[in-house]
């Protein structure tokens, strides 16, 4: 977003340690961000380019989102679509 993001692990092998790590994870849960305001103005901008756009010609459209990223927040209302109950969740491997 703007700019800014985690870039500098899309090019290491072996990615580089994230020193921030715990305060990252300990924001998770529901939430709003920037990021979450950014996916929105996105996908708005989309659809009103869809709403305008000529269905006689071929067109392509690609539309990108930052979200799901750190901060890992979304709004309650998509939280409570889940219940974390029924999600069957992977088994924990240790190595």
């Amino acid at each position: 977003m703007d700019g800014i993001g985690q870039v500098w692990g899309a090019v290491r092998n072996p990615l580089p340690q994230e020193p921030h790590l715990d305060r990252m994870i300990s924001a998770v849960g529901a939430g709003y961000s920037k990021y979450n305001q950014f996916d929105e103005k996105v996908a708005d901008t989309t659809v009103q380019w869809l709403n305008t756009v000529d269905q006689t010609q071929p067109w392509m459209l690609f539309s990108s989102f930052v979200a799901p990223h750190f901060p890992l927040v979304v709004p309650q209302q998509y939280l409570d679509l889940y219940d974390p109950d029924s999600v069957l969740w992977p088994a924990l491997r240790l190595e």
